[in-house]
């Protein structure tokens, strides 16, 4: 189980305040996306850019991880390349510019370091 701090605990996680976790328990009242390709790669694409520190995560204070993101974005060249010929014309035009931007942040940020 994932905690606001950042650490994983797979046990005595019991005696941990329920306030402290990241993840709720009931999604009741919640209006989830619809389970679209293009949501996958945007809720990916969101996680690189939390971890380029370019977008604040919502809920915790978030270290830049450029190594992190570059797994996502690695993850998203992925999907792009085991779904080719496969994706509409939408679909195939949001990837590729996600990429795009995504490569770019990231150059920029290691750049800065």
């Amino acid at each position: 189980m994932m905690f606001k701090d950042g650490l994983k605990r797979d046990n005595g996680a019991d005696d941990i305040p329920a306030d402290e976790y990241m993840f709720v328990d009931s999604l009741e009242g919640i209006e989830l996306p619809e389970p679209t390709f293009i949501n996958l790669i945007m809720n990916l694409s969101g996680n690189a850019l939390i971890h380029l520190g370019i977008v604040k995560a919502p809920d915790y204070e978030q270290e830049v991880n450029p190594e992190m993101a570059k797994h996502l974005i690695d993850t998203i060249v992925m999907l792009q390349e085991k779904t080719r010929g496969n994706l509409n014309e939408t679909e195939l035009k949001h990837i590729n510019e996600i990429i795009y931007q995504l490569k770019i942040s990231y150059v920029n940020i290691i750049n800065q370091q």
